[in-house]
Order: structure tokens, then sequence, then C-alpha cells
């Protein structure tokens, strides 16, 4: 979702902004290339905007793997990618085949990753979203564009 501010044109909304709203959030992980400054890749990725932020540690003591959240529209503005909650299909072990929905699991349904912003090119390898987390507990949520 964009915010008009006067007289400084279109502004993100922020990791912060759709927290406060309840919103589900985007879990990522990114692997930085092999030798590069992890420091400096992590500045690079949280400097993309307010809607994006990446952990500043290594995750499971690895130094090129890092752990972020970013918003829905973040993921559509930085990525091409879009992100829509579904509800979690029920397995049915008995027949084999899905059957109803959870009423309080969901998972994402997207777009593939098209492209990223080419500052990210010197350092990351790859960019891999997970699927919701213990952040989305079944709340309102209507992304700002459709599929």
């Amino acid at each position: 979702m964009r915010f008009l501010v006067a007289g400084i044109g279109p502004m993100l909304r922020t990791l912060d902004d759709a927290i406060r709203a309840g919103e589900p959030l985007i879990d990522l992980f990114a692997t930085f290339k092999d030798g590069v400054d992890c420091k400096a890749g992590t500045l690079s990725l949280n400097r993309l905007g307010k809607d994006i932020e990446f952990d500043k540690v290594g995750l499971m003591g690895d130094p090129r793997l890092r752990a972020g959240q970013v918003t829905a529209e973040g993921m559509y503005r930085l990525f091409g990618a879009k992100f829509i909650r579904t509800p979690l299909e029920r397995w049915d072990e008995n027949t084999g085949i899905h059957c109803g929905y959870w009423q309080d699991a969901f998972r994402w349904s997207s777009t593939p990753i098209s492209h990223w912003p080419c500052v990210l090119d010197d350092y990351v390898e790859s960019i891999t979203p997970t699927q919701p987390g213990a952040n989305d507990v079944g709340q309102f949520y209507e992304p700002s564009f459709s599929l």
C-alpha cells in the first residue's frame, strides 16, 4: 500500500506500519555469495526500503545466511512477486486427497520472484521466501494489489 504525503510524493508502507495493522509478513532467507562481506550485503538489503529488514547476524552459525521479513507490497515492489494469503488445504490420510481447509492455518500463494534490485547482484546468491509462520494467526489481510 502506498501513501501520498503532501509535497513529497508516494511513501512506502513500512514494516512497523504493517505490524501495527496486524498484517502477516513474508519471512525471507537471503544467502550471500562466497567471499563477500556479509555485513555490507546485509546493509544493502536493509537499504532497499522500510518495508524490508534482515537480521545483522548469520542464521544457524552460517554468516552467509540471513533471515528477514518483508511486507507483501515490498515483495512485489522489490522482487516482482505477488503474495496472497490463502487457507491451508486439509489432507485426508485415509483418502489421499485434499478435502476442505483449516480455519486457522494459511499458506502463501504467489507468483515467482521475477527480478531483484541490481544493487544486490554483487552480494546475494539467492533470496527464498518461506510459508507463513507464527505471525500469521488468521487476521484479516487484504494486499493493495491483485493477482
